[in-house]
C-alpha cells in the first residue's frame, strides 16, 4: 500500500547519493520515530494533525531542534 512508511523509503532512497553517510543515517532514524506513530497510515489518509504527536513526544524531551528537522523532512516526504 501507499503509507507513510512506504513513502519515507522510497524518498530515503533517493538521498542515499545526495547526503552524506551520517547525515542520511540520523535522518533515517528520524523518521522511522515518527513511522512508529503513522507508518501504517494510507497517505491520502493523512492531516497534519497527524504529525503532531511524535513532533510533540520530542519537543517533550528537550529536543525542540531536533521536532524541527523532524517535520521539515515530514514535509519534504510528503512533496
Amino acid at each position: 500500500g501507499n503509507t507513510f512508511a512506504a513513502l519515507v523509503d522510497e524518498w530515503l532512497q533517493h538521498q542515499v547519493d545526495r547526503l552524506e553517510p551520517a547525515t542520511w543515517q540520523r535522518t533515517r532514524d528520524r523518521l522511522a520515530f515518527v513511522c512508529k506513530h503513522i507508518g501504517r497510515t494510507p497517505v491520502a489518509d493523512l492531516e497534519a494533525g497527524d504529525f503532531l504527536p511524535p513532533l510533540k513526544a520530542t519537543e517533550a524531551r528537550g529536543r525542540v531542534d531536533t521536532a524541527h528537522r523532524m517535520r521539515s523532512e515530514c514535509s519534504r516526504v510528503m512533496r
